[in-house]
């Protein structure tokens, strides 16, 4: 019904157009005739042409309006086609090699659901635009119902004898007005109407794109690709993954940041702009190292100067990621780019901000850097830190970048061998690293236990350690099995959290910064006091003596307890951001987790309404009951610390009282 009403109104509108053209002639002729006579003929006739062509223009408007509903009337009945094949497959044949090929392909075909959202933004501000012009005419057109009256309001200034001479024409001019009124507002009238069906039109189209997304990101985590004898017999071939390779591709590549360095001036912003952050580097460098020697001064050190030694040491690492993001964005949105150079840019941002990442965390473990001279973190480790990131920035990121270029090329397949092969050193180099970080005994870890912790923590650690070692390598094995559309998401979520690991093992290094600076302070204003009292009290100060407390009744809580609390605080605060984040990371991947409704571990009785029912357990029960298990537990540890800080912070409870509600509250978790 949209489509057949989408195409008489088109028909409607082309049988239109020459009328309109008509309109805007007879507007254009009058303001010709009237050229040199009288400013109010002038006017007149100006603000016919200036609406005549509006009307024209509207026109125009509708027809490609008409035109983009009828596209995404299409979209829509494509998408929720394919969404009930896809169903309808899946439930006879379950998963198989080609239906994992075809829903792959599926999703990347799909609506981008940013670009119909900015689509529907800007329609509703061309909406609200015409609305208000819409207002305004019916306004004028209320005032030119007594075309008389009107002539007379705006004569009113002008001689009789000139009111004679003007009349006729002027009221030429507002009949034709009149009429240009009519015309326009039934364009807008017929525009606003469209424009609700084409939002209309756009909701279904988003509906059927979340539910299809939706049902693709249960399934496809668990879709296998086809292998590759059974694509070369689809005619699939390798051609686009080694493009990598062609010379012709890179030189497009060139000839497209030749055009943007010519014609773009944000381009030539961002070279100078880099430019200006390699000439600054140099001293930034310096500027890390130059608060050291009064990091130990109580009176002079401040935690302002680790903010300063954290902007530095990011500011030193900024120009070459920020060099290389601006040329893939360049890449991306010249309009000269091809496929091959949209395809480089692409991976050079994502590339980016992995080299972003390992460059800033070399640079905060250099020697005399913000790690060893204000985190205090062992030498050792640092030593060790710095050669696994130098490892990877000659391993792993030549590999991802490779990796990320012939993804872009080909998204389906993956690059064939030469992204499968780069995929493979990625991975190797990731695990070779978690091998050399994470040990328990030799690890960076190592060093910051105690013999305590590390007998209570012996059971746990070794199998999280063989966990993390295999995880990378797990990846690689499901790319050889043509699962890469799993592989390529699974690292993509592992390494966000590695790095949102690393963001906050940096930011609980700043915190307990702060709170060593503002307890150091505190511990030498106390004994700056104590001395100022006993200096006071030698000199037989009689004021001093008769101020000082004749009886304590109970000590107030003194430094350590108070610094002790803080840190807890500040742990279970990183405690929290850290679960949050992880939640963020890993929500796209939470839904495939559906897939374990099925598998049924038991079954158990439960009465419902009075009738006994069979239930099963499930794989998805147990997992979550696991959760609950765990969130308990962290609940249970951290829960009455905080609370001790609350009422200590609050209230005027006694120590002894603060640790009987801390307890009760425990037992009740």
């Amino acid at each position: 019904l949209l489509a057949l009403e989408s195409s008489e109104t088109s028909s409607g509108l082309q049988g239109t157009v020459s009328e309109e053209l008509i309109q805007s002639n007879r507007a254009e002729s009058s303001l010709q005739d009237v050229e040199g006579k009288h400013p109010l003929l002038v006017r007149a006739a100006q603000r016919n042409s200036v609406l005549s062509n509006e009307i024209v223009s509207m026109s125009g408007r509708l027809k490609q309006l008409t035109l983009q509903t009828e596209q995404v009337n299409n979209q829509a009945r494509q998408v929720e086609g394919d969404y009930k094949r896809a169903r309808e497959i899946i439930d006879i044949g379950g998963l198989s090699k080609g239906m994992g090929y075809m829903l792959l392909q599926q999703h990347y075909a799909l609506p981008d659901r940013n670009s119909l959202r900015r689509q529907a933004n800007n329609q509703k501000a061309l909406a609200s635009e015409v609305g208000v012009k819409r207002l305004l005419h019916r306004q004028e057109q209320k005032k030119l119902r007594d075309i008389d009256a009107y002539i007379d309001q705006i004569l009113i200034d002008v001689s009789e004898q000139q009111q004679v001479l003007l009349y006729d024409e002027l009221k030429e001019l507002l009949k034709m007005r009149v009429e240009l009124l009519g015309r326009a507002l039934e364009y807008q009238n017929l525009y606003l109407t469209n424009i609700a069906k084409l939002e209309a039109a756009q909701q279904i189209l988003l509906d059927d794109i979340d539910d299809y997304t939706g049902y693709l990101s249960v399934h496809l985590l668990w879709a296998r690709s086809a292998s590759r004898g059974e694509l070369e017999e689809l005619g699939v071939l390798p051609e686009k993954a080694w493009r990598i390779l062609s010379p012709d591709g890179w030189f497009e590549v060139l000839k497209v940041l030749g055009y943007q360095v010519k014609h773009s001036p944000v381009f030539v912003f961002l070279v100078v702009m880099i430019t200006g952050l390699l000439w600054y580097r140099k001293r930034a460098i310096e500027t890390i190292s130059s608060y050291n020697g009064m990091l130990c001064d109580p009176k002079k050190d401040h935690f302002i100067f680790t903010v300063k030694a954290l902007l530095s040491t990011l500011v030193s690492v900024l120009p070459i990621p920020l060099a290389i993001a601006a040329t893939g964005w360049q890449l991306k949105d010249s309009p000269e780019s091809t496929i091959f150079s949209v395809a480089v840019g692409s991976a050079l941002l994502l590339f980016a901000i992995q080299f972003f990442y390992i460059r800033a965390m070399h640079m905060i473990c250099m020697s005399g850097g913000l790690a060893a001279a204000h985190f205090r973190w062992p030498k050792q480790s640092l030593v060790l830190l710095r050669r696994e990131f130098k490892r990877l920035s000659w391993i792993y990121l030549p590999a991802a970048l490779v990796s990320f270029v012939t993804f872009y090329l080909d998204q389906l397949n993956a690059g064939w061998e030469v992204g499968q092969s780069a995929f493979l050193i990625m991975v190797g180099s990731l695990s070779f690293a978690f091998y050399k970080l994470l040990h328990p005994v030799r690890g960076v870890f190592a060093g910051r236990r105690n013999k305590t912790q590390a007998k209570k923590g012996w059971r746990l650690q070794w199998p999280l350690y063989v966990l993390l070692v295999v995880f990378p390598l797990a990846l690689g094995l499901l790319s050889l099995m043509d699962y890469l559309y799993t592989a390529g998401n699974l690292l993509s979520l592992m390494l966000q959290t590695c790095w949102l690991l690393v963001a906050l093992i940096v930011l609980t290094g700043l915190a307990h910064r702060w709170l060593l600076v503002m307890r150091r302070r505190l511990v030498y204003e106390e004994a700056k006091q104590a001395a100022e009292q006993a200096a006071g009290q030698e000199d037989g100060t009689d004021a001093l003596r008769e101020n000082l407390p004749k009886e304590v009744d109970e000590p107030e809580v003194d430094l350590v307890t108070l610094s002790d609390t803080s840190l807890k605080l500040l742990n279970t605060s990183i405690l929290v951001v850290g679960v949050f984040g992880l939640w963020m990371i890993w929500d796209e991947v939470l839904p495939a987790l559906r897939i374990f409704e099925n598998v049924s571990l038991w079954h158990h009785t439960l009465t419902v309404d009075g009738v006994e029912q069979r239930l099963p357990i499930t794989l998805i029960n147990v997992g979550a009951a696991m959760i609950y298990g765990a969130a308990t537990f962290v609940l249970a540890k951290q829960l009455p610390s905080v609370l001790e800080i609350i009422l200590l912070q609050g209230t005027g409870m006694t120590s002894s009282s603060r640790y009987t509600v801390t307890t009760l509250v425990s037992y009740v978790i």
